[in-house]
């Protein structure tokens, strides 16, 4: 398709929600979004300034684009989880566990059986876990046996009076069902005990066992009543075995997300009947995205897929449209789901846990990475750029400015081919008015360098500079004013061709150039650092205004909550005891009542 036609089809789109997908000239999937307009989103794709590089390169590989229109902005979201599953687009994020972790399965038949699997499918069954390793699934189904007589084997239920008991029956791991031993109603409840069992719920399945036991002995039935005693003192035994954490008895998952270099980390607990059940590691390359956007994606994209999916879900962050997913996945499970960020408590220690387990996960994913391709990639970079030396210390710079609003600039550092955070800096632009990306490029560089001649501190080996040429002669004006001959360097993002003084129009390194992805990752480290910033003082200007009209909230007070909050929907969620923590009883009560005069004018 030209792009005449993609015009036209641009020019044609409804401003309604609905989904758009983005064709290559083959007719792969290449990207599936959602938005409350489609108008407004899709032609955002085809403005100046895009997010990133990895969005720019989807965007010149864009050959035809198709929507599909819906009535509200949640069956747009359940629509792009549905063909995000199908098509598996190239520039959609996609979650990696960490491994292929064992479940238990519980058939959907007349009589149940329970099985170990590692694939989860939407065939009716139940699925319980995810459990650590297969020899804990082998206990837990063995367990099973023991305590509620389920049965293990192959045959279908259709096919089991043809079968005769086998040991497990005579061994008293299985109450029969083949010959009839035991009736479909009581096989079932024996099912649903031993799901309730393997969800935590024990304190339920005690009272519940406890209750038919007594009916049993008043309907003179004692070897049934014997047996739920049995079955009754043996869960209880189990329960008092087990490591209880602090967290209350109501079920939910702990989500956490944390960043390294160009790779995110998300660490999922499921606390289930007041202790961890359950604990997945989900990796994804970050491309410049936010932490935020991370997350949410992958609480889109995990949950809407669960038919368990808990009441709660506890993140570590708020997230995008965070109302729209709450209320999507309500639609898709029917009942209430709680998406929130905990300030305090056990559940903020447990985030603060798993945040802790991505970061360290991180540290050492990066720590054992291959030292020989960060070797060639360097190798490589001194070679193709005829550089003096191994470039082992390279500092890469980007500028930001974004929707018009101030301009800021980041500064990332990474030694031996990795990311070295301690060595990130972050600046705003003091001498350029309006949007001048070569002046603040300028600015940037001879602020940073002369600050370093002046302290006598290491100087890179290389310098990059997002941008082409235009960027590339400011920043080398800056170091030749400052009298220093450092190494530098500039990426073009759109042809990813790198010039210096060596190469004025480009050199182009290959795709699979070891040195090309080490240079790429540098430029994406700066982009998505420079970003964060600016979003962080666009928030925190925004909560500075969204303050000025409140009575009794003055600029001592205004100060404290710009130091504690960033987003200004986390002020007007929190509880007066959180902002008294903050600010003081009396302040928080103007401010709790100033809000409240707000929603009400709104």
């Amino acid at each position: 398709m030209s792009s005449e036609e993609i015009r036209g089809k641009l020019a044609q789109l409804p401003r309604v929600p609905g989904v758009y997908l983005f064709r290559d000239a083959a007719g792969r999937v290449l990207y599936v979004g959602k938005s409350r307009s489609l108008r407004d989103r899709v032609h955002s794709y085809f403005g100046a300034n895009l997010p990133s590089a990895r969005i720019e390169a989807m965007v010149r590989r864009i050959a035809d684009l198709e929507t599909f229109v819906t009535r509200t902005e949640e069956e747009a979201l359940i629509l792009e989880y549905e063909l995000i599953n199908r098509h598996e687009p190239r520039y959609n994020v996609v979650f990696r566990d960490d491994k292929s972790y064992p479940v238990i399965k519980v058939t959907d038949e007349e009589f149940p059986r329970t099985l170990f699997t590692r694939k989860i499918r939407k065939d009716g069954g139940t699925y319980l876990g995810p459990y650590p390793n297969a020899g804990a699934v082998r206990k837990v189904l063995g367990l099973l046996e023991d305590l509620f007589k389920v049965r293990s084997c192959h045959y279908p239920s259709a096919k089991l009076l043809e079968v005769k008991v086998c040991l497990q029956y005579h061994i008293k791991r299985c109450s029969g069902p083949c010959e009839g031993k035991v009736s479909p109603e009581e096989y079932r409840q024996q099912i649903e005990d031993a799901v309730r069992f393997l969800k935590g719920r024990e304190e339920d399945l005690v009272r519940d066992l406890e209750r038919r036991m007594r009916a049993a002995g008043e309907a003179l039935e004692f070897e049934k009543a014997a047996r739920l005693r049995d079955r009754m003192e043996a869960v209880r035994t189990l329960r008092q075995r087990q490591v209880v954490s602090a967290v209350s008895a109501h079920e939910g998952d702990v989500v956490a997300a944390d960043g390294l270099g160009e790779w995110v980390c998300i660490q999922q607990l499921s606390v289930r009947g007041g202790r961890i059940a359950g604990q997945r590691k989900f990796e994804v390359r970050g491309e410049g995205r936010e932490l935020a956007e991370v997350l949410g994606e992958f609480v889109k994209l995990h949950y809407l897929n669960r038919e368990d999916t808990p009441a709660e879900i506890l993140i570590s962050e708020e997230i995008p449209e965070r109302e729209l997913v709450e209320s999507s996945l309500e639609q898709r499970s029917g009942r209430k789901i709680s998406v929130r960020v905990p300030e305090r408590g056990r559940w903020r220690q447990l985030l603060d846990m798993a945040r802790q387990n991505s970061r360290m996960f991180l540290e050492a994913r990066e720590a054992q990475a291959p030292q020989a391709a960060a070797g060639a990639a360097l190798t490589e970079l001194k070679e193709r750029l005829g550089l003096p030396e191994l470039p082992t210390r390279i500092e890469g710079f980007d500028i930001s400015t974004l929707q018009g609003g101030a301009t800021v600039a980041s500064m990332v550092s990474f030694v031996d081919g990795v990311s070295h955070r301690s060595g990130y800096r972050r600046f705003r632009i003091k001498t350029v008015e309006g949007q001048d990306d070569f002046a603040s490029m300028f600015e940037v560089v001879s602020r940073r360098y002369r600050r370093l001649a002046e302290e006598g501190s290491e100087l890179p080996n290389l310098v990059l500079i997002d941008g082409g040429k235009g960027q590339l002669a400011s920043a080398s004006a800056a170091l030749f004013n400052l009298g220093l001959e450092l190494p530098i360097c500039s990426l073009a993002k759109r042809e990813e061709l790198v010039f210096s003084a060596a190469h004025p129009e480009g050199l182009a390194l290959g795709e699979r150039s070891g040195a090309r992805r080490l240079l790429e990752r540098v430029r994406n480290e700066a982009h998505r650092f420079a970003i964060t910033y600016h979003r962080k003082l666009r928030d925190r200007a925004s909560l500075a205004s969204f303050l000025d009209g409140i009575a009794g909230v003055g600029p001592a007070t205004r100060k404290k909550l710009l130091a504690a909050f960033e987003d200004p929907r986390q002020i007007r969620t929190a509880s007066l005891e959180s902002l008294a923590a903050v600010v003081g009883k009396r302040a928080a009560r103007a401010l709790v009542e100033g809000l409240g005069k707000g929603a009400s004018s709104e």
